[in-house]
């Protein structure tokens, strides 16, 4: 559980449950909407398996370790769960 400070004391007040999934849900359906597409592109024939083969070496080489990278570089560490 998140907990925002109140303006009015030093009390902290827990941060509504919704608002997890809320910021979540946006992710999710860009996930499955790449997911989707990926799927339809190779159905297609729009993409050869030698091309889904350097997109994946791309992907897991490169393009996935920057974005972890810079995930973790950016992160706010006052906002991680420590319990």
């Amino acid at each position: 559980m998140e907990l925002l400070a109140s303006s009015n004391s030093t009390v902290p007040v827990p941060k509504p449950p919704g608002d997890a999934i809320d910021s979540l849900y946006p992710a999710i359906v860009q996930c499955f909407t790449i997911i989707l597409l990926g799927y339809v592109t190779g159905r297609a024939g729009w993409i050869t398996s030698t091309h889904a083969k350097g997109l994946n070496t791309f992907t897991s080489k490169f393009a996935l370790p920057a974005l972890l990278f810079k995930s973790m570089a950016t992160l706010n560490w006052d906002q991680v769960n420590v319990n």
